[in-house]
């Protein structure tokens, strides 16, 4: 004889769905805390020790965010370089192939860099 599910055990699976859903709609970025607040915009309220234990029992981890970090010094003092080739590198055809090289001449620190493009 097989027992049916207890009402308990019924929420229980409903709210695991909902916190999983919210959890990949965020990217796996929001922790507990952050799903408590969405769930209460859903007007569904819950404790933050049952989302805790949803997310734990379902193995959901939340991925910290990624510190932002600068690329370019767009505000450097350094000398740019000049465009000496002046080419025009839009193709006639899509068959058109081209090749780029990169050298740099004047020295492996030197933020100067001579920059070929030739029709194969």
């Amino acid at each position: 004889s097989s027992k049916e599910p207890s009402a308990r055990l019924l929420k229980q699976q409903s709210r695991d769905e909902q916190i999983k859903a919210l959890f990949v709609q965020s990217k796996e970025r929001s922790g507990a805390r952050r799903i408590q607040v969405d769930l209460a915009e859903d007007g569904n309220y819950a404790d933050l020790k049952t989302i805790m234990n949803s997310m734990s029992r379902q193995n959901l981890v939340a991925k910290a965010a990624r510190k932002f970090k600068t690329t370019t010094d767009s505000d450097h003092q350094l000398p740019v370089a000049p465009n000496l080739l002046e080419q025009n590198c839009t193709g006639q055809a899509i068959s058109d192939t081209f090749c780029l090289e990169f050298s740099n001449s004047i020295g492996d620190k030197s933020p100067l860099a001579e920059c070929s493009l030739s029709k194969l």
